[in-house]
């Protein structure tokens, strides 16, 4: 199923793979390593984190693809720019991406800052690891394929486990049809999303849609479920910001506050003649008012008040190989 998800996404045998998910106990490095020797591919198997080596090794083994966190993919290229390393000196043409949530915002993100087709890949350590769906990377942003020979996939309602109707969003739920060791019934995944044939165009199998949250991350804050995600829906809306962003959870006076902060984009700033310094000074008038217009639209989308913070670039948190956590929840402390 690795081999066909990384066939999905524009690989093919006797292409080089660069391989950044880390190896050991993670399913993501050894799947992705086997299923890539499967299809034909050679691997470089450097694992994840050393992104000065990464970028020393695509250059020097010159990789058709890289498979990665999104926000790993995303700090590897912000890594090139800064180096004013030149994209002719690769040859990347594809990216999978898979292992955390991400958006069509940091998918162009990382499609942009490295000229390649990004595609994602899901799976989940107690099925099988990586392979259980993936997107094609000629029919982007409709959905992963699920590889329905090898796994029955089912959406039920997050409180009574019951299915829900064709096309609604909920815990997507699998059953393994193939698999020999562990075979699982009805395994709840916990991740949010929504099951249709809909968009299935190229092959028969059914498409997940992306993943909206997860069951047990969702945070309901002041009576609104709210998912991290939501935030990062809405950024392709605002050039001044980049895809990075970070949510903090605290509760001053037993009440439930949301703080969002947001790295800008000082590309856009300095075309606009806007100053990086002061960002979330009054006196920054263009800050002020970018706050402002994110203010209203957390309100609008959302339902909830939260209080919004700008950031210059690398002062949140990047990936170094890994998941990247999004939430930061203080409220217990």
């Amino acid at each position: 199923v690795v081999a066909r998800s990384l066939a999905a996404s524009g690989c093919e045998p006797g292409m080089t793979l660069q391989n950044a998910y880390g190896y050991g106990l993670f399913t993501g490095g050894l799947g992705l390593h086997y299923g890539a020797e499967k299809l034909g591919m050679t691997v470089v198997p450097i694992s994840g984190g050393n992104t000065e080596k990464q970028i020393m090794l695509l250059k020097d083994f010159q990789a058709d693809a890289i498979c990665a966190t999104p926000s790993y993919a995303l700090t590897v290229a912000e890594e090139i720019k800064k180096r004013g390393e030149s994209l002719e000196s690769l040859n990347l043409k594809f990216a999978i991406l898979g292992s955390e949530p991400w958006s069509e915002a940091l998918r162009q993100e990382v499609e942009g800052s490295l000229n390649i087709k990004a595609s994602n890949i899901y799976g989940l350590s107690e099925i099988i690891g990586p392979g259980v769906s993936n997107e094609d990377y000629e029919e982007q942003g409709t959905g992963s394929y699920i590889w329905e020979d090898h796994f029955f996939p089912e959406i039920v309602d997050e409180k009574t486990g019951e299915p829900v109707p064709y096309g609604q969003p909920g815990v997507l739920v699998i059953t393994t049809l193939t698999k020999e060791a562990l075979p699982l019934v009805r395994y709840w995944t916990g991740d949010i999303t929504t099951l249709t044939y809909e968009y299935s165009k190229k092959r028969t199998h059914i498409k997940m849609g992306p993943i909206i949250g997860r069951a047990d991350d969702m945070m309901i804050i002041r009576g609104v479920n709210f998912f991290h995600t939501q935030i990062a829906d809405f950024i392709p809306e605002f050039p001044e910001l980049s895809p990075n962003y970070q949510v903090v959870l605290t509760k001053p006076k037993n009440m439930d506050a949301v703080e969002v902060g947001f790295e800008i984009n000082p590309d856009y700033f300095a075309s606009q003649g806007f100053t990086c310094d002061n960002l979330n000074d009054e006196s920054n008038y263009a800050c002020c008012k970018l706050i402002s217009n994110i203010h209203k639209k957390i309100r609008d989308n959302i339902g909830l008040g939260m209080n919004v913070k700008l950031y210059q670039v690398d002062e949140l948190p990047k990936s170094e190989g890994g998941k990247l956590n999004r939430i930061i929840d203080n409220r217990h402390l």
